[in-house]
């Protein structure tokens, strides 16, 4: 990792690092923030000490802390696509007001295939609240694939009206 760091700082600067270090279930809480500011730490000092013109407070790493049994995953990388967005605040500001003008307590984007969100509105971010859209959205696609019939979306593709076939009734 540090080799990694030192290595790619050297080509672009500006660059963002992400680390994820993956299996955090196996830890409780104390422990994982623990664990988080040891790396963190140890990464910082290693760099540099290899980079003594960078200084310590601008290394541009992120640490995500993830597991596949939970959210955690998912939200580290809408955290990291967030930050490739180049119009996040604009479509952050959407949702800022689409908030207000609905009176609705919480807003988020969500890319329905990955489950990753996309932008979420200007509030301070609740785990517990994304965690429910996100198993919102696992039960939407369920129930999406139960009622989807792939006949009737290859018309509607084309332009043509769905075709429904019918039964001959038993006799």
């Amino acid at each position: 990792l540090i080799d990694t760091v030192v290595s790619v700082h050297g080509i672009n600067p500006s660059i963002s690092i992400e680390v994820f270090m993956h299996k955090g279930d196996a830890l409780n809480e104390p422990q994982q923030m623990d664990l988080r500011r040891k790396v963190k730490t140890n990464v910082t000092e290693a760099v540099t000490s290899r980079l003594p013109a960078l200084r310590s407070g601008a290394l541009p790493v992120t640490y995500h802390l993830t597991s596949i049994f939970d959210h955690s995953v998912f939200e580290a990388f809408s955290h990291v696509v967030q930050k490739l967005m180049p119009q996040l605040s604009h479509v952050q500001s959407l949702l800022d007001m689409f908030v207000t003008n609905c009176g609705i307590t919480r807003t988020f984007l969500f890319d329905v295939s990955s489950k990753i969100f996309v932008a979420r509105e200007n509030s301070v971010f609740e785990r517990p609240s994304y965690e429910l859209c996100s198993d919102a959205v696992d039960l939407m696609k369920e129930f999406g694939e139960l009622y989807y019939d792939p006949k009737s979306a290859a018309a509607e593709v084309k332009g043509k009206p769905p075709v429904e076939s019918v039964e001959p009734a038993p006799t």
